[in-house]
């Protein structure tokens, strides 16, 4: 980028709900330079069990 808008200083911030908030903190995740704030919203607290295999936990101890 050889001409930068006038107005950016370069610094970036990520935000966003449900699958925003996660893809903001996977970005976070890899410490780009110019990523200076996050504010994930109404990110799920463990992807596997609420979205990959619901209930296997309860399932596989609950027995």
């Amino acid at each position: 980028m050889d001409d930068p808008a006038a107005w950016s200083d370069g610094r970036v911030g990520m935000e966003g709900g449900s699958y925003g908030g996660l893809t903001a903190l996977g970005v976070a995740s890899l410490h780009p330079p110019h990523l200076v704030a996050v504010a994930p919203q109404q990110v799920p607290s463990d992807q596997y069990e609420e979205h990959v295999h619901p209930g296997a936990t309860k399932t596989t101890l609950g027995q």
